[in-house]
Parts: structure tokens; C-alpha cells; sequence
């Protein structure tokens, strides 16, 4: 067994992981403990992998099914479909808050990033805990927005609904699940009320205690859960290549 060291990075969300290298085999239980490191820390890197397109998809295979196309980014080749490529040369800066494509009916359970080239400085992504966002609401805010679901919409698919309060379906923890990116408004309010809340909660989500941000190195591996984070990525580097190979785990319907 791998004698893996888990650190948290903040009491809110996200983990770093040594000890492994994921490029080769690893046995059973040092693959539990990183799926258990995901769903307590929401968030975790590990540092120079190198692995392979074929290896890179077969962990992100140790969550589920994974995505063969996506709306929006392109393919590495015909042979990986399953990863699609972030070059910020072609204008993929994901440089908003946002929980990745909630606007499907079973957006994506996570994804596992794989770091192919930086600028020498900035290019960091953040991650905010949708879940220590909701816990720390008041218990009538709580009871409020608890049953409540929102429209979550982009220009070319028909809109999804689903609950502004989402329950994890392995940790039974609560979470916010609404983003200012897609999220429109809310059913069962008028529109004005419903996007004032939205805003009051697109605020609570993103606030520093919650978050926590990652300075990358080349060959850093990222895999979060997509049901409990947002993440927003600095487009802080001007003209200066950043590249990353990314693979989507699918994921199920929200409740």
C-alpha cells in the first residue's frame, strides 16, 4: 500500500496528496483513500504526474462513466475523445464562477484536470465550497431557500431545472447549487426577488472563507467534485500559453 500524506489546504475545501504516482498501478486502498480525500475535501491536487492520455483517462474511469464530447471544448484527437483541451491560445479562459455545464439535466459529477503548460506567473484556478456556503447560512435563509429550484439556461439547449439547495448523494451534505454563469432564476419566485436572491447567494458562495486557490505546476493533477464547488480560473497572464487536458466523469440528476 501507498503510504499516502493527505494536507488540507483550508478548513473550508481542497487537499494536497504526496506519496503517489499515479502513472503507475496502484492498489485498492490507496484508490479508496483518494476517492475518500475527494469527497472530504471536495477539491484535491497531486502534484508532477506524469501520466499518460491513456492513464489520465483511466483514473478519472475510477468515478465512473466519463464524457466522449462536450458543448464547448475540443477534442486532444480522434483516439481521447474523453479529453478535451483548454488552451487559452484558442480563448478557453473559464475566468468567471461557474460549476461546470449545470445547464444539462445531469451535469457532471467532476473532472480530472491535468496541467500541460503555465505561464511563469498567475494562471491559478479557485475553488469555493458550495457546501461551507450553505452551512453557514441562518437557519431561516436555510428554510427559505430550501425547496426552491432554479433554471439553469444557455443559448443553444433547452433549460434544466434543478434545486438551489442540492444533497450530496454519497455524503448527504447539503450544498448550494446555483452559479452565475448558467443559473437564471428561480421557479416559484418572481423575477426580481428570485435574482436578488441568486445574487445574495452567487456572494455567499465566493466569499475568501470558502474558497481556495492553487498555484499550479506543470504536470499537477485536479480533481474535484462538481455537485459541492464552484471554480473560476485567473486570466491574469496576458498573451502567454496556458494549456490543460481535461477529462469529465458524467454524473446523475439532481436532488
Amino acid at each position: 500500500m501507498t503510504a499516502l500524506q493527505v494536507k488540507p489546504l483550508t478548513p473550508s475545501i481542497g487537499a494536497s496528496i504526496q506519496g503517489v504516482d499515479l502513472s503507475e498501478p496502484i492498489d485498492a486502498t490507496t484508490r479508496a483513500a483518494i476517492s475518500q480525500a475527494v469527497l472530504d475535501h471536495e477539491v484535491i491536487f497531486i502534484p508532477a504526474q506524469c501520466v499518460s492520455p491513456d492513464r489520465h483517462i483511466e483514473i478519472a474511469r475510477w468515478w465512473g462513466d466519463v464524457e466522449d464530447s462536450h458543448p464547448f471544448l475540443p477534442a486532444l484527437d480522434d483516439k481521447h475523445p474523453e479529453i478535451r483541451v483548454l488552451d487559452s491560445s484558442e480563448g478557453y479562459r473559464a475566468n468567471a464562477w461557474h460549476t461546470d455545464v449545470t445547464f444539462q439535466p445531469a451535469p457532471p459529477m467532476g473532472s480530472v484536470l491535468h496541467m500541460q503548460q503555465l505561464p511563469e506567473t498567475g494562471g491559478d484556478t479557485m475553488w469555493a465550497s458550495s457546501g461551507a456556503a450553505y452551512d453557514a447560512l441562518s437557519d431561516r435563509m436555510k428554510v427559505m431557500i430550501d425547496g426552491l429550484s432554479a433554471v439553469h439556461r444557455t443559448s443553444h439547449r433547452k433549460p434544466a431545472v434543478h434545486p438551489v439547495v442540492r444533497t450530496h448523494p454519497d455524503t448527504g451534505r447539503k450544498a448550494l447549487f446555483v452559479n452565475e454563469l448558467w443559473t437564471d432564476d428561480i421557479v416559484e419566485l418572481p423575477l426580481t426577488e428570485g435574482r436578488a436572491i441568486l445574487a445574495m447567494l452567487y456572494d455567499i458562495q465566493t466569499q475568501p472563507e470558502f474558497t481556495v486557490r492553487w498555484r499550479f505546476s506543470e504536470g499537477d493533477l485536479a480533481i474535484w467534485d462538481n455537485r459541492c464547488t464552484q471554480h473560476y480560473a485567473l486570466a491574469d497572464y496576458g498573451d502567454t500559453d496556458r494549456r490543460i487536458h481535461r477529462v469529465t466523469i458524467l454524473g446523475d440528476v439532481p436532488v
